[in-house]
């Protein structure tokens, strides 16, 4: 997603003021669009631009990212109680690799599909660091 997020960028970037302040780069716009759909925060001013260009070239591509995957799967379980106990009753225990890397989003949809009995199994990665 990256190259569209430089692309997004460059949109918005385009008949700017000068002194305008600077949109920021894609890896940094990537963890601001991120925060923006998984936790809900505010996208900072600089970044709405370059955000809404972003949005548009998905949506004329047809295409979704990884967040409006989770936050799309989580919305439809949480409002279909049909679907919701289909995909449970498809997992005695569901796995998760990288458990320590889960966003809130993420934390959701493994809730979910873990109900009724909560029954999960994580697979956490520890890094030692030897002196």
């Amino acid at each position: 997603m990256l190259p569209l997020l430089r692309a997004a960028r460059r949109r918005a970037s385009a008949g700017r003021e000068p002194e305008a302040i600077p949109i920021p780069e894609a890896a940094l716009l990537d963890a601001q669009l991120s925060a923006w759909k998984v936790e809900g925060r505010g996208a900072p001013e600089e970044s709405v631009g370059a955000i809404a260009a972003f949005e548009a070239l998905l949506a004329a591509r047809s295409l979704i990212d990884f967040d409006d995957l989770v936050v799309g799967a989580v919305t439809r379980l949480e409002r279909d109680d049909a679907l919701r106990a289909a995909w449970q009753a498809r997992f005695s225990h569901p796995c998760v690799d990288a458990f320590q890397d889960v966003d809130s989003a993420q934390l959701r949809l493994i809730q979910l599909l873990a109900a009724p009995e909560d029954h999960l199994f994580v697979v956490v990665t520890m890094i030692s660091r030897s002196s």
